[in-house]
């Protein structure tokens, strides 16, 4: 299964966002940048 969002910056902000978060199982929900739209909304072929 392909991942279409980022992991975490760093082992320790991962720890933290895990302590802060009501469900820790979930993902951050930051698109991986040239996978989540391709084309791009507003793309002209040219």
């Amino acid at each position: 299964m392909a991942s279409y969002t980022r992991g975490a910056a760093s082992k320790f902000w991962e720890k933290v966002r895990q302590l802060l978060t009501v469900n820790p199982e979930s993902n951050t929900g930051v698109p991986v940048v040239g996978v989540y739209r391709t084309p791009s909304p507003g793309y002209e072929e040219t």
